[in-house]
């Protein structure tokens, strides 16, 4: 009776799961960023802030091409300033330097005049 024994090629095997770790590890930055970009923009329409506001969320992940076990992701806002005012809660005024008025419903349909 003859017993082979066959060993596994350990580089080839270890290449793979390295595949497999950087394949994982840029998806996972992807969906990663993809959720921090959605949770941004549903918190501006949860604020009242506006729809197309909310739309001004970027996202890019790096590497852009290919995968890597060493990706990144940068998540920013086209509208910083206005999204950085509403955080702090800044008075918006207007050229004059008076508050800004805003009609709501609540106003009523009949303003004050100048006039008379």
């Amino acid at each position: 009776m003859k017993f082979t024994i066959e060993r596994p090629d350990l580089g080839k095997a270890l290449a793979e799961t390295e595949k497999d770790i950087e394949r994982a590890v840029t998806w996972g930055m992807r969906d990663a960023a993809d959720g921090l970009k959605q949770d941004l923009r549903e918190d501006v329409v949860a604020a009242g802030i506006g729809e197309r506001l909310s739309r001004a969320w970027r996202g890019k992940t790096f590497p852009e091409v290919g995968e890597s076990a060493e990706a990144a992701a940068y998540v920013w806002s086209r509208a910083r300033k206005i999204i950085d005012a509403f955080n702090r809660g800044v008075v918006i005024r207007s050229a004059r330097g008076l508050f800004l008025s805003i009609p709501t419903a609540a106003a009523g349909k009949r303003g004050r005049s100048a006039v008379g």
